[in-house]
């Protein structure tokens, strides 16, 4: 296949066909097709108590016919944030995290028993999930804060959708593990649509690391998503593989082949990031980078929005040079709606410093979907 480059696009239907190219490319030769979608979704709601301030807190249980489910054993369950002192529906970031909601709070929601995350994860044990993660990841998840902008969360555990363990993953067709969790992304737009207190017009998809591969990858292949956050999603996210100094493709596939197409060749030809990210305009990409992330590599990372921005010409404002962005040191947004990034001090991680950038983003994006 030959795919054409990103280059500013005369007419909207010329970017379609190109965006066509690129989404097919990235099915056929690094994530695999997406899992089918149920021939329908529904969703009951009941109370649990999230101990968050301002908070109304709800258990929102699948059901659905038609395709299977990647873990079968039982329907994922997610769970719903609201802003309690909201009186209209509220935009709504959908989040794949890795605890799930029972480690963004310290309430009683029910832990995923049959959920198997990355064994390498020190907050479960070999993999599984036990009491342990109840608010182990309380920072990476600022709820309150969150809340407090009007802004809802709608959050599940990436590995209630499918294991994040090669040896237990079970394909379907071609698609590998971030394909699953993208197909997440999109049962979760599927339920907002219904869920009371929640404006199902203004959504976000947030990932962290290889969540933010997968957010990416939904923003690219669902346009209910008004924005997509991927924060230091580095190798097969946002950073360029012909560029990179950390992570390749080859490294990634070779400590989790699950995660990638059943055929998957690290040589990727043509085919890069920014195709990826232009694949989402005209909509937000929010990038988040730390300067100290060197495997995921926040300046590949950069150079790959910078190199997807003709995509949203002549609408994209200007974002500062490769070189510039690299000198930034401090926590730092740059540019602005429909493209944004931003630089912190530090390692691999969602902090709240790095909802402080986010958030004031996002506001735009709903403010100007309103």
């Amino acid at each position: 296949m030959i795919l054409p480059p990103v280059t500013p696009f005369r007419t909207a239907p010329e970017r379609s066909a190109a965006q066509t190219a690129w989404r097919n490319a990235f099915a056929e030769r690094v994530y695999g097709a997406l899992p089918p979608a149920p021939r329908e979704t529904r969703v009951t709601l009941s109370r649990f108590q999230a101990h968050i301030p301002a908070c109304s807190a709800h258990r929102v249980a699948f059901a659905g016919t038609g395709a299977a489910p990647a873990r079968p054993a039982a329907p994922p369950d997610a769970a719903l944030f609201l802003p309690a002192a909201a009186t209209t529906p509220s935009p709504v970031i959908i989040a794949l995290s890795f605890l799930g909601p029972a480690g963004a709070c310290d309430g009683d929601f029910p832990i995923d028993r049959h959920a198997t995350v990355d064994s390498a994860m020190p907050e479960a044990d070999e993999g599984r999930l036990t009491g342990a993660i109840r608010g182990a990841h309380k920072s990476r998840w600022p709820l309150s804060h969150i809340l407090s902008r009007g802004v809802a969360v709608l959050m599940a555990c990436y590995a209630s959708f499918a294991p994040d363990c090669a040896a237990r993953f079970q394909r379907q067709g071609t698609g590998g593990a971030v394909s699953h969790w993208a197909a997440a992304f999109h049962r979760l737009a599927d339920a907002a649509a219904s869920l009371p207190g929640i404006d199902s017009t203004r959504i976000a998809f947030a990932g962290h690391s290889r969540l933010g591969k997968a957010a990416l990858w939904a923003a690219a292949t669902d346009t209910r998503a008004k924005a997509v956050i991927a924060n230091n999603a580095g190798c097969l996210g946002p950073a360029l593989s012909s560029l990179t100094r950390g992570e390749r493709p080859a490294d990634l596939a070779g400590r989790y082949p699950h995660w990638v197409h059943a055929d998957f060749s690290p040589e990727l030809g043509n085919l890069d990031q920014h195709h990826l990210l232009a694949s989402i305009a005209p909509r937000t990409v929010i990038l988040g980078t730390a300067d100290a992330d060197a495997w995921a590599d926040p300046f590949a990372e950069y150079c790959g929005l910078l190199a997807a921005a003709p995509a949203w010409h002549p609408a994209a404002p200007a974002l500062p040079s490769k070189d510039a962005f690299a000198a930034l040191t401090s926590p730092t947004g740059v540019g602005a709606p429909p493209l944004f990034a931003t630089k912190r001090p530090g390692g691999h991680g969602l902090t709240p410093a790095d909802w402080s950038l986010y958030l004031p983003a996002l506001a735009a994006v709903f403010a100007a979907t309103r």
